[in-house]
């Protein structure tokens, strides 16, 4: 398991998430999301934690199936959390 991420079947819910608002879930390992949160703080210069590393993964698949599918598009996501706390741990360490 991924230390930041939550499996939303097991986890508590809040109110303002709607599953059928939800058009895919991605599963994703935990050495994918490593690296990606990587590349991101060596190429980019943002500290960031392994369930921001994880929502950059899937972002950039998410761009590469545009590019293929339709020739582009624009997708944006969010970086949940930071990676201060992450410091001393395998992530950065």
């Amino acid at each position: 398991g991924l230390q930041g991420l939550k499996n939303m079947e097991t986890q508590l819910v809040p109110p303002i998430y709607l599953d059928e608002m939800v058009d895919e879930t991605v599963l994703l390992g935990e050495e994918e999301a490593f690296k990606a949160a990587r590349l991101l703080a060596r190429n980019e210069g943002i500290l960031a934690g392994i369930s921001s590393g994880a929502a950059l993964h899937v972002a950039l698949e998410e761009v590469r199936r545009l590019d293929d599918e339709r020739g582009g598009g624009t997708v944006v996501t969010l970086f949940p959390d930071g990676g201060e706390k992450y410091l001393s741990t395998p992530l950065f360490g």
